[in-house]
């Protein structure tokens, strides 16, 4: 599973340390969350993703192949 955070939070522009305010998820939380293997708590996906006017689901990338 890949997380497209960086990609999302691009597109938003805004900084990391902007998103960490808006959602309330620590700014090292969220740089992990963009690195090559992310495994954050589902709670932490929906806070971020809320906080970019997203569903979690639309960082969710499942396929593995």
């Amino acid at each position: 599973m890949q997380i497209r955070l960086k990609e999302a939070r691009m597109k938003s522009r805004i900084s990391i340390r902007e998103l960490a305010n808006r959602s309330g998820v620590s700014k090292g939380s969220i740089e992990k969350m963009e690195g090559p293997s992310p495994n954050p708590r589902v709670v932490t996906v929906c806070k971020v993703a809320h906080a970019l006017g997203l569903r979690a689901a639309d960082l969710i990338d499942d396929d593995d192949g």
